[in-house]
């Protein structure tokens, strides 16, 4: 026996209205997968300063727009790495100095990506830590840091926008203070290699 079963016209229409906005709803402004975070050692060096050498490992990190809409980044031109942090307290990234640093309005299109390129440092005679880091200011002497730990597994983390409004930006709170992480990336890297990508 067949047993038919009556769906009201309503309830029909609120299911088809459902199921037309879940991708939507998918990608809503609180995703933790709206953006997505990649990290990658490159190589092993050093960038000069005028009176110190700060040794590091460099790190290419990406920010790919995963949702279906726009996203705002605000950022500052020189000092980007104010916008990232790691899970590791030891470890910052440093950058070579600059002759300019203002805020950057940057508006990420679905499936675009913008790729930042970093020194990752340790400080001597530091231990790991697994508790979160932000970006240090003022840092400590530049003598005082040097290449990360071979083998330590670090995370990145990437906030919308920089942790203070230093120009008192009127639209600084358009700009999401949430923090996307990365997968855990080995700090390891063999100069002279290569990689057979899959």
């Amino acid at each position: 026996m067949i047993t038919t079963v009556y769906i009201p016209d309503i309830m029909k229409t609120l299911l088809l209205l459902a199921m037309a906005l879940l991708p939507f709803l998918a990608y809503s402004q609180d995703s933790p997968r709206d953006l997505l975070i990649a990290a990658e050692i490159t190589g092993e060096g050093k960038y000069i300063y005028p009176d110190s050498n700060t040794k590091g490992l460099f790190v290419k990190l990406t920010v790919t727009n995963n949702s279906v809409s726009n996203k705002k980044i605000l950022i500052m031109s020189c000092s980007w790495m104010e916008n990232w942090q790691t899970d590791n307290s030891n470890l910052i990234l440093d950058f070579p100095g600059c002759d300019k640093n203002v805020p950057e309005h940057i508006t990420l299109k679905p499936q675009k990506t913008i790729v930042f390129y970093g020194l990752l440092t340790r400080m001597i005679n530091s231990k790991s830590d697994k508790n979160k880091t932000e970006y240090m200011s003022p840092r400590p002497p530049y003598d005082k840091w040097t290449v990360p730990e071979a083998g330590v597994r670090v995370r990145f983390g990437f906030s919308g926008r920089y942790p203070q409004n230093h120009f008192n930006d009127a639209s600084y709170n358009d700009y999401s203070d949430k923090t996307w992480w990365s997968q855990p990336v080995s700090l390891q890297f063999d100069n002279n290699s290569f990689v057979v990508e899959e």
